[in-house]
C-alpha cells in the first residue's frame, strides 16, 4: 500500500462495483456468471454493450443493492467530515440517471453533494480533469484504467478491490483497498 498525503474534504465515489452491486444484479437478470459476462463482454463487446446499455435503462437500475460495507462506509466517510461525490459512466439517459440517483438516496440517504452521470464507459479523465482541476482529491474507483487517467491529471486514486482488478498491478502513486472497513481505516490515517 502506498502511503495518502493529506488531501481536500471531498471524496469522489465511482458508483458501480464501490457504492452498488451492478455486476451480480446484470448476471441474475441475464443468467450470467461473472466469468460469463467477461467472456461475453471480451468476445462480443458491442452486443454486451447493446445489453449493458439496455439493462441500464430498466427500472431495474434504481434498485440495485450496495457493496457489502458501502452504507456503513458512506456514514463513516460522513462522519470524517467529507464531502462525497459520485461519479459514473453508466449512461445519461434521464430516466436512467433519475433511477440512479434515487437508487442512492434511498440506500445512502441525502449526503452526496453530486451525482455525475457520464456517458456508458466513458473515459472519466476529461470530465475530472474539467470538473475538479484543484487535483487534491481522493477518487476511489474500481477500473484500473480510469485510476491511471485520475493520477495522470494529479487526482490520487484509490482501487476498491474486486474480482476483476484484484490482480492488476498498480502504478506508483495508486493505493489498493480491499472492501469498506480497509478504505475507511486508510483514510483515517491521512
Amino acid at each position: 500500500m502506498h502511503l495518502l498525503k493529506q488531501m481536500s474534504n471531498t471524496i469522489l465515489l465511482d458508483a458501480d462495483g464501490v457504492l452498488l452491486n451492478w455486476l451480480d444484479t446484470f448476471c441474475e437478470d441475464h443468467d450470467l456468471t461473472r466469468d460469463e459476462f467477461f467472456q461475453l463482454d471480451k468476445a462480443y463487446p458491442e452486443d454486451a454493450k447493446k445489453h449493458i446499455i439496455r439493462f441500464n435503462e430498466t427500472a431495474r437500475i434504481g434498485f440495485l443493492p450496495p457493496i457489502a460495507g458501502a452504507v456503513e462506509g458512506v456514514a463513516a466517510l460522513k462522519n470524517l467530515g467529507y464531502e462525497i461525490q459520485v461519479v459514473t459512466s453508466f449512461g445519461t439517459s434521464p430516466y436512467a440517471v433519475r433511477l440512479r440517483e434515487d437508487n442512492l438516496k434511498r440506500i445512502f440517504g441525502d449526503v452526496f453533494t453530486r451525482i455525475h452521470c457520464l456517458p456508458l464507459g466513458d473515459n472519466k479523465q476529461y470530465f475530472l480533469k474539467k470538473t475538479f482541476p484543484e487535483k487534491d482529491y481522493f477518487f476511489v474507483e474500481d477500473s484500473i484504467g480510469n485510476a491511471e487517467k485520475a493520477l495522470e491529471i494529479g487526482l490520487q486514486p484509490i482501487i476498491f478491490t474486486q474480482s476483476w482488478n484484484a490482480n492488476k498491478p498498480l502504478k506508483q502513486g495508486m493505493t489498493r483497498t480491499y472492501n469498506w472497513k480497509d478504505l475507511i481505516e486508510t483514510l483515517k490515517v491521512t
